[in-house]
């Protein structure tokens, strides 16, 4: 079976961060304060690289509640912010755009001078756009089918109402458009009004039809967004 390509996006994040990164006692230099405070962090290191590695499995075979527990153990264990790029991919294939953008802004926060800085902050207003939509009204719910609904009998109403002018148009030509006089003007008034209202219904059908199908582009824009999904994690 063919694998999703963005899968494997995450497949690469974090691996430079926990293959080849120091563990976190170095990073602490020569100030670290006792030999047991030195091995409990490589230790606890130790476990967040396995932790992450069991994630991106998760991840890529599709499990992706338990990539984002995995990832949420490992970041508490490391503090490695670039795990929240990680967690803010895993949550919005979960369908979780508010708890995605959460991630991006405490990425930011912890990496207040990251190069992408501007994209991450566009990344999150499209994702608190997607959790106001998902709160209130998808442009591909009720207001795309009221749209759709509205054009169908709209449009049923039309084809009524032509084929009660064409039922109407000969009867007058089988009765009083044999005389000589002709129909009455009222007759072939009622034919065209019934023909004026066919067009009309017609005309709003095709409205409603158009309004529709622009719902559903809108809505298929903003369901379509991944914000996260071209983030890749650096050490």
């Amino acid at each position: 079976m063919r694998q999703d390509p963005h899968r494997y996006l995450v497949s690469s994040c974090a691996v430079a961060l926990f293959l080849a990164g120091n563990p976190l006692a170095e990073a602490q230099g020569p100030a670290a304060t006792s030999p047991t405070v030195a091995v409990t962090a490589v230790a606890g290191d130790m476990v967040a690289r396995r932790l992450f590695l069991a994630g991106r499995e998760a991840f890529v075979r599709g499990d992706f509640e338990e990539a984002e527990h995995l990832w949420e153990r490992a970041f508490a264990l490391s503090g490695r912010a670039a795990l929240l790029l990680n967690l803010a991919v895993v949550r919005q294939r979960l369908g979780r755009p508010k708890a995605a953008a959460r991630a991006l802004r405490d990425y930011l926060w912890l990496q207040p001078r990251d190069e992408r800085r501007a994209e991450l902050r566009a990344r999150i207003e499209r994702l608190e756009r997607q959790a106001g939509l998902a709160r209130g009204v998808s442009w591909r719910g009720w207001p795309m089918w009221s749209a759709a609904g509205a054009s169908v009998v709209l449009g049923a109403g039309a084809a009524l109402m032509q084929v009660l002018a064409e039922q109407r148009f000969a009867e007058l030509a089988a009765s009083c458009g044999r005389q000589p006089g002709g129909c009455p003007e009222e007759d072939i008034a009622s034919v065209e009004g019934r023909v004026t209202w066919a067009r009309v219904l017609l005309g709003l059908a095709a409205a409603s039809a158009a309004t529709a199908v622009t719902f559903w582009v809108i809505g298929g824009k903003d369901e379509s967004e991944r914000p996260a999904e071209a983030l890749e994690v650096r050490p």
